[in-house]
């Protein structure tokens, strides 16, 4: 008779504690997530200027130990970059690989083409300074890639 007395203990959580901590979730994501959104950003735009910088010391690289003028082609408007043959006659040569900068950073201040030496120094026209290549993200995050003249190297800005 005593075990049809007892109840059942029951285990597990109420409807309105369920509530009450996905609203707390809720509140605490909404401060949270400008800053994810900006830490992402800076996070992207740092991996874009590594490739680019990484690129640049690739084509370097292939002008030193192919003893030929490489030569990096920017195109900021379709925002990609990718490396070619350089010639004194104008020839187009066959470009290697194709790099896409992501849709959300923008590419500002950069000059068309950085040509390589056999020594690995930049080929630019008398007069020009250092090559500086801008990437802008959005919320005014911003990445400069600094290419020195003579002796063709890559700094991060």
């Amino acid at each position: 008779m005593m075990l049809l007395l007892r109840k059942k203990k029951m285990c597990g959580f109420t409807l309105l504690e369920m509530v009450i901590v996905l609203i707390i979730i809720t509140i605490i994501y909404t401060f949270a997530a400008p800053s994810l959104s900006r830490y992402n950003m800076r996070k992207k735009l740092l991996y874009e200027a590594d490739k680019m910088s990484d690129v640049i010391e690739l084509v370097k690289s292939h002008s030193v130990t192919q003893r030929q003028s490489y030569k990096l082609v920017i195109d900021a408007s379709n925002k990609e970059y990718y490396y070619m043959l350089s010639t004194e006659t104008g020839k187009q040569y066959h470009r290697d690989k194709v790099y896409h900068c992501d849709p959300s950073i923008a590419i500002q201040g950069a000059p068309a083409e950085i040509g390589f030496g056999v020594t690995g120094s930049v080929t630019l026209p008398t007069g020009t300074t250092d090559p500086t290549i801008t990437l802008r993200g959005s919320q005014s995050h911003v990445k400069t890639i600094v290419v020195n003249r003579r002796t063709g190297k890559v700094s991060i800005t």
